[in-house]
């Protein structure tokens, strides 16, 4: 599912994450790119069970770099953040 060079799809998964964060004010914006997005992943072979998993991961490399102030908060919101992201994205594959 990886290529060798991460650095793109790190730099994809960077925008996307700042696009989420830039639109929570517009859901259908929002809805609509993460639904496409979602059906764009099934080409890759990214099944269901695979987004409990990111979500964890990305939230745990967040905890890992954070500053001194974040919080336990902080760390539920974000889990919170990225399952409804997740929840959207699969929508879109059952759309393919």
């Amino acid at each position: 599912m990886f290529p060798a060079d991460l650095g793109p799809q790190r730099a994809r998964l960077g925008a996307t994450i700042d696009f989420v964060v830039a639109h929570m004010r517009s859901p259908e914006a929002l809805r609509e790119v993460l639904r496409d997005l979602g059906r764009h992943h099934v080409k890759y072979g990214v099944r269901r069970e695979h987004y409990p998993i990111v979500v964890d991961e990305i939230v745990g490399a967040m905890v890992d770099v954070a500053p001194r102030e974040w919080t336990e908060d902080d760390t539920a919101n974000w889990r919170t953040a990225l399952r409804l992201v997740a929840q959207v994205m699969m929508s879109g594959m059952s759309e393919v």
